[in-house]
């Protein structure tokens, strides 16, 4: 009985035996069409083959880790996902694997699976670069500024000499906790020439001057203020929200937050015209806040509203010509050019010294084709005396005269700004349209197609196209 025993089990055995050693050589078969595919780069095949071998050696958990890594070169991104995690337990799979993993997720656009996957491959010790590269990817799609600031802080530590990725941190950490940005923005400084250091330069003093104040929400204003003039609307928006939440009598923390409501893509202008008056009801003598509550009415067209605030700009600030010109520009608006005539003039008599306000009392009387001999001329002139590298100035010179109807003068006005500014796409439309009226057609059009081809200035490129033969 025994004996009949051990004579079962040996068959046995020798049968199982068989069967294994058929299965490792059709798996080997498998393998060896898989490494020909891959050879082609023939992904989706190579992967195939690779998910036969392993149904075939199911043991060999490498052959599901290697079908997933081609199904994931082929796009095949679900396959991708059964066969990575089929490869290992979730306990046991390599960094490398977890990495993958979250790549097939991203591709699923399953961003939550793919930060799991991610942080699980830096828990296995794939520390690399790209892993927090891949997650800041996904932060910053998701606008989720706490866990980018994260992602790149462990960036930094990785690449210590990445000046782009101090900056923007220090960025972030500016809206978040503007104290903890500066060893970053320091780093920056030291790191990179301009005009990536003066950002940081920039941000460095705001965050310095906020932190002058007692006032808690003070430092998140400065550094809200400063990453606005940098054009990070999201980030200035989110430190204004902290300055108010911190100081709610802020009065200039509620009108800056307005003005962020009014910049990028997301634009509320209930939400900015609330927080106005706020800031108005705060502090109704504020410079600032009287500023962009006129700014707030001019962007909607409406110059009236916008003049309320103007003319209290000038009466808290009467030395300044801006608030002049400004009211000018709103009575001229509303149709009174003579008032507006006389707001100009008074600017440019209040800074008879500085350019730019001879040039703007030149450029109103251009716009309105009236005074040009006795009022145009003398201005642009005069702009183009004291300012003589100032392309803008030797442009309107240039208009002046050609309305007087110089037209060598302009001619010879024109080729000057350009020869400050070969870019000032102003003057090419300019010298186009004299050209025109000389009826040098060709040169018209190639002065019309410099203009056209610049993207500096986009008023400028409609007119010339809509121009263009």
């Amino acid at each position: 009985m025994q004996r009949s025993s051990r004579r079962w089990l040996g068959r046995l055995l020798a049968g199982l035996g068989l069967l294994v050693g058929g299965f490792v050589i059709l798996a080997g078969s498998e393998l060896f069409l898989a490494q020909q595919a891959a050879g082609v780069q023939d992904w989706r095949s190579a992967a195939q083959h690779y998910r036969a071998a392993a149904a075939f050696l199911p043991w060999q958990a490498d052959l599901w880790s290697q079908a997933g890594r081609h199904s994931l070169a082929a796009g095949d991104y679900a396959l991708a996902v059964q066969d990575l995690t089929r490869a290992e337990p979730s306990g046991a799979r390599s960094g490398a694997d977890w990495l993958l993993l979250g790549d097939a997720y991203r591709g699923l656009f399953d961003y939550a699976n793919a930060q799991t996957a991610w942080t699980r491959a830096i828990a296995a010790g794939q520390t690399d670069a790209s892993v927090y590269r891949r997650l800041l990817d996904i932060h910053q799609q998701m606008a989720d500024y706490p866990a980018e600031a994260e992602d790149r802080k462990a960036l930094a530590l990785v690449e210590p000499a990445n000046a782009e990725n101090h900056l923007r941190l220090g960025k972030l950490l500016c809206a978040l906790e503007p104290e903890a940005s500066m060893v970053y923005l320091e780093q920056v400084a030291a790191l990179s020439d301009q005009p990536v250091a003066a950002q940081a330069v920039r941000l460095q003093q705001a965050v310095r001057s906020g932190l002058l104040s007692e006032e808690p929400g003070f430092v998140f204003l400065e550094t809200g203020r400063a990453l606005a003039g940098l054009g990070e609307w999201d980030l200035a928006r989110i430190a204004l929200h902290t300055a108010v939440d911190r100081s709610p009598g802020l009065a200039e923390g509620w009108a800056y937050l307005a003005e962020m409501y009014q910049q990028g893509e997301d634009q509320n202008m209930a939400e900015a015209q609330a927080a106005l008056e706020k800031a108005i009801r705060l502090a109704p003598d504020s410079l600032a806040v009287n500023a962009l509550w006129a700014l707030f009415w001019q962007r909607q067209g409406k110059a009236a509203q916008a003049l309320t605030y103007l003319e209290k700009c000038a009466q808290l600030e009467p030395a300044n010509p801006l608030w002049l010109v400004s009211i000018g520009q709103a009575q001229a608006d509303l149709g009174d050019i003579q008032a507006a005539e006389g707001y100009f003039r008074s600017a440019a008599a209040l800074s008879p010294a500085e350019p730019e306000y001879q040039r703007l009392l030149a450029e109103f009387f251009i716009l309105y084709q009236i005074k040009i001999d006795d009022a145009a001329l003398p201005a642009a002139r005069e702009a183009a005396r004291l300012s003589p590298q100032d392309p803008a100035a030797q442009d309107v010179l240039g208009q002046a005269l050609f309305l007087s109807g110089d037209l060598a003068g302009a001619l010879q006005a024109y080729q000057a700004a350009l020869a400050l500014d070969e870019n000032y796409a102003p003057a090419s439309l300019h010298l186009a349209v004299l050209y025109t009226e000389q009826g040098q057609t060709e040169l018209a059009r190639q002065a019309l197609q410099k203009a056209y081809l610049n993207d500096q200035y986009p008023q400028i490129q409609a007119q010339a196209e809509r121009l263009l033969p």
